[in-house]
């Protein structure tokens, strides 16, 4: 099934849902312990709330955020650069080795064009640094 609209809009998150955001942010953070300087991108990121990007926020260098349609409010951050549409189509626009780090959690699986997309999460990352 296609998605048309972002995880979060006009739904607000299940104490379930919010129970294995939690336990994501945490097996990210295990994988990844400091995030100072960094610049980091969350794809499918959610569309209100960037829960994890929101904890890492003070942190890093730059954060790019991307989904379907992202929530205002997180655009006015000037350490936030965000990437609204389909994936693979938003990634195109990052540069070649321009983020240190990539979240992608519980995306693909979601996604027609995986392969493409996983491609563009390869030529995002910079060079040899893999989590």
């Amino acid at each position: 099934m296609k998605r048309v609209i972002p995880f979060g809009l006009g739904y607000s998150p299940t104490h379930v849902d919010r129970f294995g955001i939690w336990l994501s942010i945490r097996q990210i953070r295990s994988a990844v312990r400091d995030f100072r300087g960094l610049r980091v991108a969350d794809i499918g990121c959610s569309y209100d709330d960037a829960l994890f990007a929101c904890t890492i926020l003070p942190e890093v260098q730059s954060l790019t955020l991307a989904d379907l349609a992202i929530a205002e409010d997180l655009t006015k951050n000037p350490k936030i650069r965000v990437l609204e549409g389909r994936l693979p189509d938003s990634l195109a626009s990052r540069d070649e080795g321009s983020q240190d780090v990539v979240v992608c959690n519980s995306v693909i699986e979601h996604l027609l064009e995986t392969l493409d997309t996983l491609s563009h999460l390869v030529r995002i990352c910079a060079t040899g640094v893999w989590y």
